[in-house]
C-alpha cells in the first residue's frame, strides 16, 4: 500500500471543514448517539471515542483524493468494495476501525515513496482548548488523541502542529516534542502562549506537518469576542421582534436558529456546530437581525451556500441551500431538493459525495439547491410536511413550480419513491440512487422516476431494488431501471449526480 503523503494545500482543501456525517445507508438507524462533551484529554492516548467530527474528517480527506484519482475497472471495483466495508463498521457505531480503514484507504489511493513516515502520524489528533479561542485572551492548551492503533511507529522528530488561517494567511507551526516521561507527542506552554499571541479571529485548519507534507485533521476557530455574549445579546435582539408576514416569521426563526449555532462550546457529535465560520456567522446573523429590525427579509433571494431551517407546522426542518450567484436573477429558479440517506444530515450533500459536487453541478446548471434532513421534511411519507417545506422555500425564492426535481441516496433514494407516488403533480422528476422501496399503496400517477442500483451494493442490494422497480413496472407506472457496474453503495453518488442531474432537467 502506497503512503498517504496528503498535502492538502489550503486552496484545495476549503471543503474539509468538518462536514458530512460520514456515509449514508438504507437500514440502520437515521443517527448516532450524541457523545458526551469532551473533557481535557492526557498528552496522548488512545481516544475513548472517536467522535462524528474525527469520521468526518477522514472521511472528507478521502473524498478529496478520490474526487482527482483517476482509477481503472479494477481499482474501482477494489475502492468502492473496501468503502461499503468501512460502511459498515461505521453503522455498528465503531468509528474507530471506520476511521482507521478511512486513512488506509485514502493512503492507497496517494502516490508517493512508501518509505514517507507522515503516514505514520494519521492516527492521531491534536485537541485544542478551548474549542474556540478569543482572541488576546486566555491561553491555549493542546493535546493529541490515537484514535486507533497502527503498526506503523510515529516518528516525532520534525512535526510541527499547523494552525492554517483561511485565505492567504502565514500558517503558525508549533514544535512538537516528546514528553521526557512517557514519551508522548506534546506542545510545550511556551510554544503554545506565543501562538496565542498571534491568534487572529477566523477558522483554522489543524494538522500535524513535516517539511512540505501536511495531513491535515481538523478546523479549529479563533472569534474576535466571547461567542455567548453575542449570542445573549442576539437572542434579547430577536426577542423583541414581530414579524408581520409569513416570510419575516419564516426569516426570523432561521435566524434564531443560526444565533443558536454560536456556542463557545460546539458538540463533537454535531456538524453543522463545528462547519462554520463562527466569527464569520456571528456577523452574518447580527446583519440578519437588523434587517428583521427593519421590516426587511434577510433571506431573500440569498446567494451563497448557507445552512438554516424551513417551519412547517409540525417541526422546524434543518436545510443546506445554495443558489450560484450568477442564477440569482433568474427567474423562476429550477429547484432540485436532495435527500441523505440514514446516518448523515442536511450537509451530507453540500460537503460530500465528490467533495460537494452537486454545488458545482448547481454552477453550471443555474439550480437551487436545497438539501434538507430527511426524517424532518419527510417523516413518515408525510406529503403535507414537504408540501409546507416547499411553500416556506418560496417566500425567499422565486420557484419554478414546474421545474421541482427530487434526487436521493439510500433511505433518501425510498423517500423520493414515497414523495413521487403523493405528489405526482408538484415534481417534475424523480431519481433514486441506490434505494428504492416503491411508491405508496394505490399509488396510479407518478412523475417520470429513474432508479439506479450499484453492482456491488451489500447494503441496499440491487437484486431487491430491482424486484420492486419491476413491481411497480407491472402496473404502468413510469419507471426506468439502471445498474451501475462496479460500484458499491456510497462511492456510486459521486459517479451518477451530473448524469443524473442531467435526466432530471430534461422534465418539466
Amino acid at each position: 500500500m502506497r503512503h498517504c503523503s496528503l498535502i492538502l494545500r489550503l486552496t484545495a482543501v476549503l471543503t474539509v471543514w468538518l462536514v458530512a456525517q460520514a456515509t449514508a445507508g438504507a437500514q440502520p438507524p437515521q443517527t448516532l448517539p450524541q457523545p458526551p462533551p469532551r473533557q481535557a484529554a492526557a498528552p496522548v492516548q488512545a481516544a475513548t471515542h472517536v467522535s462524528r467530527t474525527d469520521l468526518a474528517t477522514a472521511y472528507l480527506r478521502f473524498e478529496m483524493i478520490y474526487a482527482r484519482a483517476r482509477l481503472d475497472e479494477a481499482e474501482t471495483k477494489r475502492v468502492n468494495q473496501a468503502f461499503d466495508n468501512l460502511t459498515l463498521a461505521f453503522f455498528r457505531s465503531n468509528n474507530s476501525l471506520a476511521v482507521k480503514q478511512l486513512d488506509a484507504l485514502t493512503a492507497s489511493l496517494t502516490p508517493g515513496p512508501s518509505e514517507a513516515p507522515i503516514a505514520a502520524l494519521a492516527p492521531y489528533r491534536a485537541r485544542l482548548v478551548p474549542p474556540v479561542f478569543v482572541a488576546g485572551r486566555g491561553t491555549l492548551d493542546v493535546s493529541f488523541d490515537r484514535l486507533y492503533e497502527s503498526d506503523q511507529e510515529a516518528d516525532w522528530a520534525g512535526v510541527t502542529l499547523r494552525l492554517q488561517p483561511a485565505g492567504s494567511g502565514k500558517p503558525i507551526d508549533l514544535p512538537v516534542t516528546r514528553s521526557p516521561d512517557a514519551g508522548a507527542p506534546v506542545i510545550s506552554p511556551a510554544a503554545a502562549k506565543k501562538a496565542a499571541a498571534r491568534l487572529k479571529p477566523g477558522r483554522y485548519l489543524v494538522g500535524l506537518a513535516r517539511g512540505a507534507e501536511v495531513m491535515y485533521g481538523g478546523t479549529w476557530s479563533v472569534v474576535s469576542r466571547p461567542l455567548y455574549v453575542r449570542q445573549t445579546a442576539n437572542a434579547k435582539r430577536l426577542a423583541l421582534l414581530s414579524p408581520s408576514s409569513p416570510a419575516l416569521v419564516q426569516a426570523a426563526a432561521s435566524t434564531t436558529a443560526r444565533n443558536a449555532l454560536l456556542t463557545p462550546s460546539p458538540d463533537s457529535g454535531n456538524t453543522t456546530q463545528m462547519l462554520f465560520d463562527p466569527e464569520t456567522l456571528a456577523a452574518d446573523v447580527e446583519a440578519e437581525i437588523a434587517a428583521l429590525e427593519r421590516g426587511e427579509n434577510p433571506f431573500l433571494n440569498r446567494a451563497g451556500d448557507f445552512w438554516r431551517i424551513v417551519k412547517t407546522s409540525t417541526r422546524d426542518v434543518p436545510v443546506r441551500v445554495y443558489l450560484p450567484p450568477s442564477a440569482r436573477k433568474a427567474s423562476p429558479l429550477p429547484l432540485l431538493v436532495a435527500f441523505h440517506g440514514a446516518g448523515g444530515d442536511e450537509n451530507m450533500f453540500m460537503e460530500a459525495y465528490g467533495a460537494g459536487l452537486i454545488k458545482r453541478l448547481a454552477d453550471e446548471r443555474g439550480l437551487l439547491v436545497v438539501s434538507p434532513l430527511t426524517s424532518a421534511s419527510v417523516g413518515t411519507a408525510n406529503a403535507s410536511t414537504f408540501g409546507e417545506f416547499l411553500d416556506g422555500l418560496a417566500l425567499d425564492y422565486p420557484i419554478d413550480r414546474a421545474r421541482i426535481y427530487l434526487v436521493g441516496h439510500s433511505m433518501g433514494g425510498t423517500a423520493v419513491g414515497l414523495l413521487a407516488g403523493l405528489l405526482p403533480d408538484q415534481i417534475a422528476r424523480a431519481a433514486c440512487l441506490n434505494g428504492f422501496n416503491g411508491f405508496v399503496e394505490g399509488a396510479t400517477k407518478v412523475p417520470p422516476v429513474l432508479v439506479i442500483a450499484s453492482e456491488l451494493d451489500r447494503i441496499a442490494m440491487p437484486s431487491r431494488i430491482e424486484a420492486a422497480v419491476e413491481r411497480v413496472k407491472a402496473t404502468g407506472l413510469p419507471v426506468e431501471y439502471r445498474l451501475l457496474k462496479n460500484h458499491g453503495h456510497t462511492l456510486a453518488v459521486t459517479r451518477l449526480l451530473p448524469e443524473v442531474v442531467d435526466w432530471l432537467l430534461t422534465g418539466r
